[in-house]
């Protein structure tokens, strides 16, 4: 809808009308997989979560032999260290299985890497060591965290069977080098989108979350679809995407999918509210 963008007015109306109507009819239950891959479980998925808590396990783990004598705890510890912290909506052990799914060894060393005070500090941290080889990129990255706490990484590598489209292969790809350019439009694309949120979220509008994700970039070999899928509040991007064509397009993308996230949180509201309301389409004959 760029003609909507292009009008401060009518966006900020567009997105109060639809935030009024979801925050008055929407009713928790349980969550589901929302704008994602017909099948919604990743390959490996158990394996990565344990695979980033052993890595954590390792970087909090005590250096000194242990002793009989009561000993007074281990300011080192993660556990310690997160005393007093701001609770973040990407927790430290979320952000490192997005910047590198199911590696302990790649999530060791960048804990090691980043021995920060605070885990924000150290998921910025990490964040910029894996965009470390290309400086325009790591800046994109470092300012979606520093105003969004967006966590950019890769999605795991997996395949699925996407209805009619058949089986996809999905394999994790960093935009960075000649895909550059698709970090920057996401960028920009969570400004725009921030310009219009924030003075709503801060005049004490109904919650509608744009903040605190995970941001998952990926390639689907020898194919250009999906362009992106959305679910547990993170958006999996596809830097070779066929919608992606322009920063509008992807600003219009990522509105898109974080009207699907918000919709998941609340239980699938849309479907629950819409099914009747809207006319069934009319067999072709």
């Amino acid at each position: 809808m760029p003609a909507l963008w292009c009008s401060p007015v009518l966006e900020t109306a567009l997105v109060a009308l639809v935030l009024l109507v979801a925050g008055t009819a929407c009713e928790s239950g349980p969550k589901s997989p929302a704008s994602s891959p017909p099948s919604a479980t990743v390959a490996g998925t158990d394996g990565n979560r344990g695979s980033a808590q052993e890595a954590l396990d390792a970087a909090s783990a005590p250096t000194q032999p242990a002793r009989t004598e009561v000993e007074e705890p281990d300011t080192s510890s993660a556990a310690n260290k997160n005393q007093g912290q701001e609770t973040l909506q990407v927790p430290l052990e979320l952000a490192l299985e997005t910047l590198y799914p199911g590696d302990a060894e790649a999530q060791k060393g960048a804990l090691a890497d980043c021995p920060k005070s605070t885990d924000r500090e150290t998921i910025r941290c990490m964040v910029e060591r894996l965009f470390e080889g290309d400086e325009k990129a790591a800046a994109y990255a470092v300012e979606l965290y520093d105003r969004d706490e967006i966590v950019s990484g890769v999605e795991a590598a997996y395949s699925t069977e996407v209805g009619w489209r058949g089986v996809i292969e999905f394999v994790p790809h960093l935009p960075v080098g000649k895909e550059r350019q698709n970090l920057q439009w996401v960028a920009q694309g969570f400004a725009d989108i921030d310009a219009v949120m924030t003075p709503m979220a801060e005049a004490g509008a109904l919650p509608y979350r744009t903040r605190g994700l995970t941001l998952k970039f990926f390639r689907s070999v020898d194919r250009t679809t999906p362009s992106a899928y959305a679910i547990d509040w993170s958006v999996a991007y596809n830097v070779d995407g066929s919608l992606f064509k322009s920063e509008e397009a992807v600003r219009e993308t990522l509105f898109h999918e974080l009207f699907h996230l918000n919709d998941q949180d609340h239980g699938n509201w849309s479907h629950q509210a819409l099914t009747g309301a809207v006319a069934e389409p009319r067999p072709m004959r």
